[in-house]
């Protein structure tokens, strides 16, 4: 996103209180990884895959979808 509006010269966007709240959100999902252990919002289970070796199948949580809904938003605007 900072680099589409840099490559178009909307300046008024990229002031620090714009990069500020621009990396909230990333900040957070950093976060909600870190800590997925205890509450399971990025990945919420872990199975082994019966058709690979040494493969696992990751099952999504709340946050996952929520991140990839974020991510999708931005891209768009972008």
């Amino acid at each position: 996103m900072v680099f589409a509006l840099e490559y178009r010269q909307v300046t008024r966007f990229l002031t620090p209180r714009y990069l500020l709240l621009y990396s909230i959100v990333p900040l957070a999902a950093i976060v909600v990884t870190m800590t997925n252990d205890w509450h399971g919002l990025i990945w919420n289970s872990f199975r082994y895959s019966l058709t690979e070796t040494n493969s696992l199948i990751y099952g999504h949580g709340p946050g996952y979808y929520v991140l990839i809904a974020y991510d999708y938003v931005i891209v768009l605007l972008a």
